[in-house]
């Protein structure tokens, strides 16, 4: 769920990505939010995302793959 929306989006804030995470999963399930932190990290090694600090000190994760 998490690389289709960044897939779409391309860029997208820390933030808003757990809450369209959430959003999103409600529909079948409703995911903890340690899990949802846990996914990104594991995309984020496995190269799918990578994590880009704005101007304004907020993480924003780019989509890679």
């Amino acid at each position: 769920m998490i690389v289709r929306i960044m897939k779409a989006r391309k860029t997208l804030g820390h933030m808003q990505l757990v809450a369209e995470v959430l959003e999103q999963a409600a529909k079948y399930f409703h995911p903890d939010i340690s899990h949802v932190k846990r996914s990104i990290e594991i995309l984020i090694e496995q190269e799918y995302i990578r994590r880009d600090k704005s101007d304004a000190g907020v993480d924003q994760y780019v989509y890679l793959a």
